[in-house]
């Protein structure tokens, strides 16, 4: 059966066909087997949605009923227990309130809103995070320490990445930095994360703090200890620089990943610890 004919047909069980339309097509109905199958088919397929549609509304009916009547038996179930509790029936057959047990009642919500009360008053109060009371540099001073050469990634005996991790573990910013920018010129180069991260502590400690926000920021995602390292001094690089802000949103960057490596130590700036 075309699509034309189902048109027809959806037509004339909707009684969309004019008169003369109505007739030919019972006329082609009385004689054309296919037809009055069809048909058969689409009314069986309506009285089907029909009889869904009924069944549906009568399952939303039953809930909604099953609802209603589950709220009123806990009604019932309350006013039931606050009249066991608080009412009495008299030798007369007159139900008369239970004063005293209203008024233990009442004392006892007294007293429960009094204990609220005091808490709430006695409580400590809330502080405010240090990154938004104190001092940038001097957060800088407190928190900044120089990189755990033992935490970093290994590198060859020799070379000038290798003189450079040497002179910063022994403290020698100034001599390693010019070390670390010719390691970073060599495309081959394979250590650069740590490098990078080395360099921008040491120039933190030299006090060019953009050329450290810089350097810092260069260190890849992918190099995981590294970047969360550099991700902390560049939290601190922007404390150094008094830029609060940035500080901030970078620590609250830290703070939301659970296995940072200085989580503690942003959740500690930001007063959530």
């Amino acid at each position: 059966m075309n699509n034309t004919f189902a048109t027809r047909i959806e037509q004339y069980l909707d009684g969309a066909l004019s008169p003369e339309e109505r007739a030919a097509f019972e006329a082609e109905l009385r004689q054309n087997a296919q037809l009055a199958a069809e048909v058969r088919l689409h009314q069986a397929a309506r009285l089907a949605v029909q009889v869904q549609g009924a069944l549906e509304r009568r399952a939303r009916i039953q809930q909604r009923s099953r609802r209603l009547l589950r709220m009123r038996l806990w009604r019932w179930k309350v006013q039931d227990f606050l009249e066991d509790t608080f009412a009495r029936l008299s030798p007369a057959g007159v139900v008369q309130p239970h004063w005293g047990r209203i008024a233990l009642a009442g004392l006892s919500v007294l007293l429960l809103a009094v204990g609220l009360w005091w808490l709430a008053q006695t409580s400590p109060a809330t502080t405010e995070a240090p990154i938004a009371t104190s001092d940038p540099q001097a957060l800088f001073q407190a928190y900044f320490r120089p990189v755990e050469i033992g935490q970093t990634l290994g590198a060859a005996a020799e070379g000038d990445y290798a003189r450079a991790r040497q002179l910063y573990a022994q403290g020698q910013c100034a001599q390693a930095l010019p070390l670390l920018e010719r390691a970073l010129r060599e495309p081959a180069f394979e250590a650069r994360p740590m490098a990078l991260l080395l360099q921008g502590a040491c120039l933190l400690e030299a006090g060019r703090t953009d050329e450290a926000i810089t350097a810092l920021r260069a260190v890849p995602p992918t190099a995981n200890l590294p970047y969360q390292q550099a991700e902390w001094y560049l939290a601190l690089a922007h404390l150094k620089a008094g830029q609060r802000t940035q500080a901030t949103e970078q620590l609250q960057r830290i703070a939301q990943q659970p296995r940072h490596t200085h989580r503690k130590e942003a959740r500690a700036l930001l007063g959530l610890n």
